[in-house]
């Protein structure tokens, strides 16, 4: 019950979160968890869930649209883009740029988008394992 409340308070927070900083220029560095730590409140405990549950989720999504990718499915492409668009912007991703040309690129599909959306995943990915990397020595 209490990690459904969870999901449902960061699921509620990063819709909020995504209009704030879809302008904001990327972070220095690989992410920033100012915006999430001000959001939590200080809650080291609630900050480390929503850190596990960025980690898993994300996982999952990037499974999910390699083989969304593999198999052409643009509009699956842009679903889980624009899902994943939050997680990052709220753990202050210093590539966001990334994930807004996916989408993009997903949104209007052309001869050459498969090609150009796997290069972008896998400097996704990449960068993500870098993070997550980060992100686990904090817990």
């Amino acid at each position: 019950m209490q990690n459904t409340a969870v999901i449902i308070k960061f699921r509620l927070t990063l819709r909020l979160f995504t209009l704030k900083t879809m302008t904001n220029k990327s972070t220095a560095g690989d992410f920033d968890l100012a915006e999430l730590e001000a959001l939590t409140h200080g809650d080291k405990s609630l900050l480390n869930e929503l850190i596990e549950l960025f980690i898993e989720q994300t996982s999952i999504q990037l499974n999910n649209l390699d083989n969304a990718v593999q198999n052409g499915n643009y509009e699956l492409i842009r679903t889980i883009t624009h899902s994943l668009k939050s997680s990052y912007l709220l753990i202050g991703f210093g590539k966001k740029e990334l994930i807004l040309n996916l989408e993009q690129i997903a949104k209007n599909p052309k001869q050459q988008s498969k090609k150009e959306i796997q290069k972008i995943l896998l400097q996704l990915k990449k960068e993500t394992v870098k993070v997550i990397k980060q992100m686990e020595k904090s817990l």
